[in-house]
């Protein structure tokens, strides 16, 4: 291992952090099986072991509500195709757990927590990790999907590690959403400005969105951000992120393709140009922090986690925290990231509680 010794830029003050990454030989490159990284682990063989974990790790389990902690590369049906056509192939991050769905799971679960059925009310799309909504209860179902339904509510707080740091430190934006179509082609854009009409006739969608940095390494070039969103279609968080901020998603080769880098200065790349569908290389330091090839870069996942939910208007008093998956946790560490204390645990936080720790969120 090798230490290195740098100066962090934080709310305008700089101070020294150490971190460590791993100094490997071509050979010992070569000679690293495939399933040792933290990567490649394959968490669950089967529907069992998933809902015994799900169950095991429950977040909040009453007034009909069951909040869960899902895992990273779980898609919502068996036989889910996946529809969209800005989604072009199967991550290959995913590829070891695409026998398995959270619908798969929910028998066994149903069992676990003595419950005779569950709904699914929300899922984060599938290669994000984080909160889960069900409803065991027609009553709660109904008010989740009632409350679920307004336009302007923020109540999703997603953990995102980025390749880049934004130029400010915080920042909210109204922005739309929509499918812009060139050359037979349709690309998802974000929108400054969009009619009202254009709204309620569902070709654009309005997206409230608000970020605040929570740490950087000024070295790499890499930073913790905390996006607080009302919406995700169309994966319009990774798309703000690399098109809006210039600092993609870790591990989001759905996106990072469209920002460009000149003399190391990141670009925006028109996306209906065929360069902005050809892969960036991650530079080397973080490739050798992260102990992964060049050529393997595919393997990274995407580190994007929903962390926070709050119900409190729909008088469920709680925030509710999800606990990040351990690659995002261990990119982090390598990277020289710091996680806030706060959401380090599966809970459900009381209103008192909520407002104490506000600073850390």
């Amino acid at each position: 291992m090798r230490e290195h010794i740098m100066l962090k830029r934080k709310f305008g003050h700089f101070i020294v952090k150490r971190y460590a990454s791993a100094t490997i030989s071509t050979k010992q490159k070569e000679d690293i099986p495939p399933k040792s990284h933290v990567f490649k682990k394959k968490l669950f063989t089967t529907h069992t072991e998933l809902a015994d974990n799900l169950a095991e790790n429950a977040i909040f389990n009453k007034k009909g509500l069951l909040i869960l902690n899902k895992p990273y590369g779980l898609k919502k049906e068996q036989k889910e195709e996946y529809r969209s056509n800005i989604q072009v192939a199967l991550h290959p991050s995913v590829s070891k757990i695409d026998h398995l769905s959270f619908a798969g799971a929910l028998p066994r679960l149903c069992e676990s927590l003595s419950i005779d059925q569950l709904n699914l009310l929300k899922l984060p799309e599938r290669y994000t990790s984080g909160i889960s909504i069900l409803s065991f209860k027609d009553s709660a179902k109904k008010r989740i999907e009632k409350y679920l339904r307004r336009p302007f509510i923020q109540p999703y707080t997603y953990l995102v590690l980025c390749n880049g740091i934004p130029k400010e430190e915080e920042n909210s934006a109204n922005l739309g959403i929509t499918l812009q179509e060139k050359k037979n082609l349709k690309k998802v854009i974000t929108l400054e400005e969009y009619s009202s009409n254009s709204s309620k006739s569902h070709k654009v969608f309005p997206l409230r969105i608000h970020y605040r940095v929570l740490d950087v390494n000024e070295e790499l070039k890499i930073s913790l951000l905390k996006l607080t969103a009302n919406r995700n279609k169309w994966h319009c968080l990774r798309l703000y992120c690399a098109t809006n901020l210039l600092s993609p998603c870790l591990g989001d080769w759905l996106f990072s393709p469209r920002v460009r880098y000149i003399n190391n200065v990141a670009v925006l790349a028109d996306p209906f140009n065929p360069i902005a569908d050809s892969p960036v290389d991650l530079p080397d330091k973080i490739l050798e922090a992260l102990q992964i090839r060049k050529n393997d870069q595919k393997s990274i996942p995407l580190h994007m986690h929903l962390s926070k939910l709050d119900l409190s208007s729909i008088g469920v008093d709680n925030t509710f925290i999800a606990k990040p998956p351990e690659h995002f946790l261990w990119s982090c560490q390598q990277l020289g990231i710091s996680v806030p204390e706060f959401y380090m645990n599966n809970c459900s936080m009381p209103f008192e509680k909520r407002i104490d720790s506000v600073e850390a969120t």
